[in-house]
């Protein structure tokens, strides 16, 4: 989870590079672009869950929180539109430049 103010919680599971809670920092000014395409997509009109029949893929689970309103996406295989698909990369791409304070 990103926080307007740029502090960040991760918690890594499995198949992660990062395992165990940790916890950071991302640049304000990065995050304010990730934002701003996420506002222009039309992010929280989005469907619930994309789909495709096949087996064996990753899913992505990207949530947002705007004026107290979530919204919760499963794309499996990405199989969402191109828009979601660029947001997942911004925010990957933020987080690869994260200043992280463990692990």
């Amino acid at each position: 989870m990103v926080k307007a103010d740029g502090s960040f919680e991760y918690n890594g599971i499995r198949f992660t590079k990062r395992k165990g809670k940790c916890r950071g920092m991302v640049d304000i000014k990065a995050l304010n672009q990730v934002l701003k395409s996420i506002e222009t997509s039309g992010f929280m009109g989005f469907k619930d869950k994309y789909r495709r029949g096949i087996t064996d893929m990753s899913t992505v689970y990207t949530t947002v929180v705007v004026d107290g309103k979530k919204k919760v996406i499963e794309d499996y295989a990405n199989a969402g539109p191109p828009e979601l698909r660029l947001i997942e990369q911004s925010i990957d791409g933020l987080m690869g430049t994260a200043k992280w304070d463990n692990h």
